[in-house]
């Protein structure tokens, strides 16, 4: 009898016996029967009576491998259940479904199924941040990706955009051409989310937008409060680049809340951290100062990054306010983790020449050092932003000063991030 694979059960398993380098006169001493049966049995003549066939698996060790029809649609139904599983990120759920599924790898004739089960594998060990085991599980997916489906090619090319760095053009490649392959009328949250991500990170403002509120629509009703939360977090951070801080304020709170019912304090403290930048721009110091402390009691013991931003911002704060002692410890505790970080240096080495603008050698140092290396910032959409301020920053100086050509000439920098972060696409090799 023949299933989806076109293949009876006689030469299935003449293909497992082969792909073993086992012999039929082997296979037939170890069932203790002989060697006209088995080929008799792969050639699709008779009958297989439970027991050898039991007998045959155990030799074979494939007892527990689809290899009947009935056999394969529970399998194809537990596999489904296991891809849901992974895509809502219940990432110890779908670990405890593993072991069930594996066998489908020893089963030569299922090279579809068995890439099916490596993709979704590879995305398991990307949501538990294996990421170097995850590269050479992918490696040997990749080798049965010649007659792929399309499914398939979908997860290839969204697995693939997951194991390049952020930033990277060649992560949205591959997030794009999946979303291709997935087409409109099946939206994908996690993919748009990731999209929309790559562009916010490259600076890509416009089209980064575009994408997230995509997924904010494909989120509705999804049981990953996780990528909601994320999305939603970068949208706010999208309206802080945009200037358009009312509509950020607006939304930040409920995210807050949403973030600390689940238990996410680095959400939680990122977000807060932004609701300080956002009352900086409005020019409340005092309130930006408040939640970036705030935002430390969650960030302290984290990442170092989150902890220089925080102290960053503290220090730009402090200095505006003239609290200069306070400014000057809070600095000390920010260089150190500086220090193998060119770019940080230069916004930490910033605050002190932006409160030194009457000191020529300040000018020269913003002007000439740091907006032109926070502007290409690696193409890293938060030095951009720092470039931005220091821009904002150094045209009301010039403009105090009554120096028009020098004022505008900042204005056309100003002007270029911003083309670079509304128009044109990003170009890919």
């Amino acid at each position: 009898m023949k299933d989806g694979s076109g293949l009876h059960l006689g030469e299935k398993l003449r293909l497992i016996r082969n792909a073993k380098g086992i012999s039929q006169e082997n296979m037939a001493y170890a069932i203790k029967s002989n060697p006209t049966f088995i080929s008799r049995l792969e050639r699709g003549y008779g009958e297989c009576e439970a027991e050898i066939l039991r007998t045959i698996r155990h030799f074979l060790e494939i007892e527990n491998s689809p290899l009947l029809d009935h056999e394969l649609e529970i399998y194809e139904n537990r596999i489904n259940v296991w891809e849901d599983l992974i895509t809502a990120g219940r990432i110890t759920d779908a670990r405890a479904m593993q072991s069930e599924l594996s066998p489908i790898l020893g089963l030569p004739f299922q090279e579809e199924l068995s890439l099916r089960y490596m993709m979704l594998e590879v995305r398991l060990l990307i949501g538990e941040t294996h990421f170097l085991t995850a590269k050479e599980k992918f490696k040997n997916a990749e080798k049965l990706m010649g007659n792929a489906s399309k499914d398939n090619l979908f997860r290839y090319h969204r697995n693939k955009g997951y194991l390049y760095p952020d930033g990277d053009k060649n992560a949205l490649k591959h997030y794009l051409q999946a979303l291709e392959l997935i087409g409109v009328d099946k939206p994908d949250a996690g993919l748009l989310y990731c999209i929309g991500r790559q562009y916010f990170i490259m600076g890509k403002i416009h089209y980064a937008m575009r994408y997230l509120e995509r997924a904010k629509a494909a989120s509705i009703g999804d049981q990953n409060h996780l990528i909601s939360l994320s999305i939603a977090s970068l949208i706010i951070m999208c309206y802080k680049y945009t200037g358009e801080c009312k509509e950020a304020k607006r939304q930040i709170d409920a995210v807050i809340a949403r973030s600390l019912s689940i238990n996410n304090d680095v959400l939680a403290g990122l977000l807060i951290m932004e609701k300080g930048i956002i009352s900086n721009l409005e020019g409340n110091l005092n309130e930006a100062l408040e939640f970036n402390n705030q935002a430390y009691t969650y960030l302290q013991d984290k990442h170092e990054s989150y902890v220089f931003s925080i102290l960053a911002n503290k220090a730009d704060y402090l200095a505006r306010m003239k609290k200069i002692d306070e400014y000057h410890n809070t600095l000390k505790l920010a260089k150190p983790l500086a220090k193998d970080n060119e770019l940080y240096t230069i916004l930490l080495d910033s605050i002190d020449h932006k409160i030194n603008l009457n000191d020529s050698s300040s000018i020269n140092y913003i002007e000439n050092i740091a907006i032109p290396m926070l502007k290409t910032g690696n193409g890293n959409l938060d030095y951009k932003f720092g470039a931005l301020q220091l821009c904002r920053c150094l045209e009301a100086h010039y403009r105090k000063k009554n120096a028009k050509t020098k004022a505008m000439a900042i204005c056309c920098i100003i002007k270029e991030i911003y083309e670079y972060m509304f128009t044109g696409d990003v170009e890919f090799e």
